[in-house]
């Protein structure tokens, strides 16, 4: 099986299975083609094959831990994609040698994650992901103080991962950002300070109390955050691409996602980081004609 195609079948299993009013059977079903999918890849001497076919109790622990281990093979999985699309960003004739580092701090959105990670690969900095890095010995909060000292900025996502609410009302819950991801952001409040440090949030996540203030970034289907976000770091003064226009880049490849929808007889996306210099450039001189026709 194709990696592209695992992924895509391992989010929609992922997204059956965080409907918390799904079924056995439907859990027995998601468990069942999730073994093969992994079994394809993998082979059936995997730790992933063994985990996700332990999970046969089919209570809200079990599903957890199922949902655990197929997050943790897509994160794999997305990592691999990312590695082989975006080995270098280059833009023109210009390359970005002496890159800025931007910690990405992220709950289980892997898609948000993974379109974060690109377009700040695509600015000319380069993100930094705990858990792509190598642990060396280390204890996670080691190996994350190693990697906090190295950076200029901070891109917090907060997404509506896990319910929170307060004791007295076990019936008032709200989508809150998972307990790491609000760590993660105190810490680099206090070694970054405010102004190095932005939150991409989720309109339906309920805000961490006592840090009114700081920079919030709404996310929106339009990817207007990125405008938004490119500012926050162009303001920090990260060494960014030479000469790059974001109008034109927001609208080239909104016309690259029209040209997919478009199309006839292609199987499945072509993610923009996947295209080459001579077809983004194609993209940019359209997106520059009709920025000039349009004043």
């Amino acid at each position: 099986m194709e990696k592209k195609a695992a992924l895509r079948g391992l989010k929609q299993i992922k997204q059956l299975l965080e409907d918390e009013s799904s079924t056995v059977s439907l859990m027995e079903s998601c468990q069942k083609d999730a073994m093969e999918i992994v079994r394809d890849l993998f082979g059936t001497e995997n730790g992933h094959y063994e985990t996700i076919g332990n999970a046969t109790k089919y209570s809200a622990v079990q599903r957890e831990i199922l949902l655990e281990e197929i997050d943790s093979v897509i994160i794999e999985l997305d990592d691999e994609n990312s590695k082989e699309t975006s080995k270098e960003i280059v833009t023109g004739n210009h390359m970005s040698s002496q890159e800025d580092n931007v910690f990405v701090v992220h709950g289980r959105d892997t898609n948000l994650k993974e379109n974060v990670v690109n377009f700040l690969r695509e600015l000319g900095v380069h993100p930094i992901i705990l858990h792509e890095e190598p642990n060396k010995s280390r204890t996670i909060i080691e190996k994350f103080e190693d990697h906090s000292s190295s950076v200029k900025y901070a891109v917090v996502l907060l997404t509506p991962d896990d319910l929170g609410g307060l004791r007295s009302k076990p019936n008032e819950l709200s989508p809150r950002a998972r307990q790491n991801v609000v760590f993660e952001m105190g810490y680099f409040f206090g070694s970054l300070r405010r102004g190095r440090v932005c939150a991409l949030l989720s309109p339906e996540v309920e805000r961490p109390s006592d840090i009114d203030g700081i920079m919030y970034i709404p996310l929106d289907q339009k990817e207007e955050w990125k405008a938004s976000l490119f500012r926050e770091l162009k303001a920090a003064q990260l060494k960014l691409i030479d000469g790059i226009d974001l109008s034109v880049e927001m609208v080239a490849r909104d016309l690259h996602k029209d040209a997919f929808h478009l199309s006839l007889g292609r199987i499945e996306d072509v993610p923009w980081t996947a295209l080459n210099d001579i077809e983004k450039e194609q993209y940019r001189e359209q997106a520059r004609k009709m920025l000039k026709s349009n004043g």
